[in-house]
């Protein structure tokens, strides 16, 4: 089987493309596609992944995605995935994110004889899980009980203000009586039980229910009446002496000498209590600053104000307050309609009385009005029982469902426990099974070669795959302890993934068609240069053994890059029509293409001199297919000078000492004064830069998408850069020659 074109993609950055005609097809042999990361190289790699797995899986990145790949057989429609699942193998960020999650690799125990007979382990595994699978599903119901019992407590009249029993809550009203109240309750009832108590003594007859839920309610209503009453009259006897004294209060005016032109009468009071009112002079925060009639400015409110002594204000406030107190008890007696009747009518009298007294006070301040009188009417405490006569029907409620409860939670516990025993042994059987799996199988064959992989890519760091003692397969090592797949670094996690995918695609047991295309996506991601040729070395001797298959190499990296054109160069420099054919994926105004390679990128043998000459050609333009190739040139270029410059260590330490460089130059060469500036702008450069080549050249997320805001700046990035190292190296500046 061979692919022989990408026909149409309607997803993603491809809006609505369709294969050039101009374009070759693809070669049947071998495929360099070149294209910085965000032009669509991995919405490709998924699309042909979608084959292999024969459908578009839930919850992958390209749902939606209408597409038509066309094959040597005829073109096949999102729609039409079935039958490549043995003809085509991809691997990309999703195969290594599976890889990655998974607690051991099937196909490095897939070499071997079986040496040991575990047919009936297997069986016996197998007839557990059966049994397993007839044992009936739990259903927890006794919850049920105690959330029915719950809900109707809480819907008792009378009950829901009442203080539930401490013996068996520490806090709380029967209002926020839930499951947990119910539960502590059949506890309470076991312990009883234990001690020789009947259930029986804790249910009610009906008539003795019915004649406890009517004592509730008017036990209930009486406590809130009393309770309402006994407030206000006890508000009353504190109050009486301040009430009367403000009744019979004459403050004494003060009237300025502005004023005293007015005649008498109360008018000077009326047009200086309005002219108070509506322009705000009582409060400092919204008082207008000019009049609303004249527009000139207020400068008399301090005179005006001095009318009214602070006897004056005193009084109002404490009438208002008085009034206020009047209205809430007359509001919440009305609601006491059952019991204290006279009480209730003795009150309400005194407060309309109170009421009507102080509208007379205001009316005419210096008026004395006549005083209120008022017998204490509750001197005795009362006491209620209300408590015991709810606590009393809440238990008969939890007693009424109390065996029901037991039963049902001890069915659901055995049930519980069966199941447990039963995945217990099915658990014992298995590691049984696995122990037996171990030594049935020879592991050693296929990690070793994963681990020549791993020694000759990554020669300074001790990375292996080792025999298990304790699983099927093997354990990961490095320097000899045993560690997790996620505690190396991204680019070793890959590089594990991609020696994986190629002892798996080369194994025995894995049914893969001798002629099936092979998809490889980014397979240097966050490697180090170290590494690259390594990496390339693997793949150019995986596809010479394999010459029936079609192979798709997908790449952002420059050097990667090189040393594949390299290899299927001619001595005279020409392309190897015959092996393989190259192109490259880019951005225009109408979003992601495959075309032709472009011939620059043939002219240099040095990718890093290749990437110092186009950044300096396309520092001026404003394309976006130029800025991403920007941010990736600009990633490699640094890369190769800090690598150079300093040896080992990560981007970002690199980075670091670089800018640290350049900022100890550019102080050497300024004033005293301008120190602070100078280190702030170098800061702020190395910050930006970093996220330039991170984000521009690497870090994209989701579906291929791009901070267009980073992207911009790729002419002020490759000016800096440039600045920076012919600040730091002056002599390997001039060797750019820009």
């Amino acid at each position: 089987m061979k692919i022989k074109k990408i026909q149409s993609i309607n997803f993603g950055t491809f809006k609505n493309f369709q294969w050039n005609g101009t374009v070759p097809e693809f070669h049947d042999k071998v495929n360099i596609l070149l294209g910085w990361n965000g032009c669509g190289k991995t919405i490709i790699s998924r699309l042909l992944r979608s084959y292999e797995k024969g459908v578009i899986e839930t919850g992958s990145r390209i749902d939606g995605a209408i597409f038509t790949v066309g094959f040597d057989t005829g073109s096949k429609k999102q729609d039409e995935l079935s039958g490549y699942e043995n003809k085509i193998r991809v691997f990309n960020e999703d195969y290594i994110k599976e890889i990655i999650d998974q607690t051991h690799l099937k196909y490095v125990v897939a070499i071997g004889t079986p040496e040991v007979d575990f047919s009936k382990k297997q069986k016996e595994l197998d007839d557990a899980k059966g049994e397993l699978g007839k044992l009936p599903q739990c259903k927890n119901e006794y919850d049920d009980i105690s959330e029915k019992v719950s809900k109707h407590i809480r819907t008792i009249s009378g009950i829901g203000h009442i203080k539930k029993d401490p013996v068996v809550e520490s806090n709380g009203v029967f209002n926020s009586y839930f499951k947990s109240s119910f539960e502590k309750r059949v506890d309470w009832l076991t312990k009883q039980i234990e001690q020789g108590k009947q259930l029986e003594n804790f249910i009610q007859s009906e008539d003795e229910l019915k004649n406890l839920l009517a004592t509730l309610s008017n036990l209930s209503e009486k406590e809130r009446e009393y309770k309402i009453l006994k407030k206000w009259n006890d508000w009353i006897i504190e109050k009486l002496e301040k009430i009367n004294r403000y009744l019979k209060f004459s403050p004494v005016y003060e009237k300025s000498a502005r004023l005293s032109g007015y005649p008498d009468g109360g008018k000077e009071e009326d047009w200086i209590r309005g002219g108070l009112d509506l322009h705000k002079l009582s409060n400092k925060s919204e008082q207008l600053s000019t009049c609303l009639f004249c527009g000139s400015k207020i400068q008399n409110r301090d005179e005006l104000l001095k009318h009214f002594s602070n006897d004056v204000i005193e009084l109002n406030n404490t009438l208002e307050a008085m009034g206020k107190s009047a209205e809430d008890a007359l509001r919440e007696i009305t609601t006491c309609e059952t019991f204290y009747t006279s009480e209730k009518t003795t009150m309400e009298t005194f407060f309309a009385s109170l009421q009507e007294k102080i509208k007379s006070k205001k009316e005419n301040k210096i008026k004395e009005v006549d005083s209120c009188a008022f017998d204490n009417l509750f001197i005795n405490e009362e006491v209620f029982e209300v408590d015991k006569t709810a606590w009393t029907v809440e238990i008969h409620h939890v007693a009424t469902e109390y065996q029901k409860y037991l039963d049902k939670k001890k069915v659901y516990e055995d049930c519980l426990k069966s199941r447990l025993d039963k995945n217990n042994e099915i658990k014992n059987i298995e590691q049984e099974l696995k122990e037996l799996k171990r030594k049935a199988k020879n592991v050693q064959i296929p990690a070793d070669r994963i681990n020549k992989l791993l020694a000759s890519t990554f020669p300074y760091k001790k990375i292996e795959l080792d025999d298990s003692t304790e699983e099927i397969g093997y354990v990961l090592k490095r320097d000899g302890v045993e560690c997790s797949l996620d505690s190396l670094s991204e680019g070793e996690r890959n590089f594990l993934a991609l020696a994986y995918f190629l002892l798996s695609i080369n194994d025995e047991e894995n049914k893969l068609d001798n002629d099936a295309v092979i998809v490889i996506d980014d397979p240097v991601s966050s490697l180090d240069s170290d590494s690259l040729f390594q990496v390339y070395a693997i793949l150019a001797g995986e596809i010479e053994r394999n010459n029936n298959r079609q192979y798709f190499v997908f790449t952002h990296n420059l050097d990667f890059f090189g040393h594949l054109l390299q290899n299927y160069k001619k001595s005279d420099g020409k392309i190897k029509d015959d092996l393989v054919s190259f192109y490259q994926i880019s951005m225009n105004s109408s979003g992601s293409v495959i075309k032709i390679l472009n011939e620059s990128f043939k002219n240099y043998r040095s990718d890093y001199l290749y990437a110092i000459t186009k950044l300096n050609e396309i520092k001026d333009s404003t394309n976006l297919d130029d800025a991403i190739l920007a941010a990736n040139l600009l990633r490699r270029s640094i890369e190769t000078f800090l690598h150079f410059k300093y040896g080992h260590g990560d981007l970002k330490s690199k980075l670091t000492q670089l800018y640290a460089h350049y900022k100890k130059v550019k102080l050497g060469n300024s004033n005293p004064t301008e120190k602070d500036g100078i280190e702030q702008e170098v800061s702020q450069e190395e910050k930006v830069m970093y996220r330039f080549i991170n984000h521009g050249s690497h870090e994209f997320l989701g579906l291929e998408k791009y901070d267009i805001t980073v992207l911009q700046g790729s002419k002020q990035r490759i000016e800096n850069y440039l600045n920076v190292i012919k600040s730091v190296d002056k002599d390997h500046y001039d060797t750019f020659g820009v």
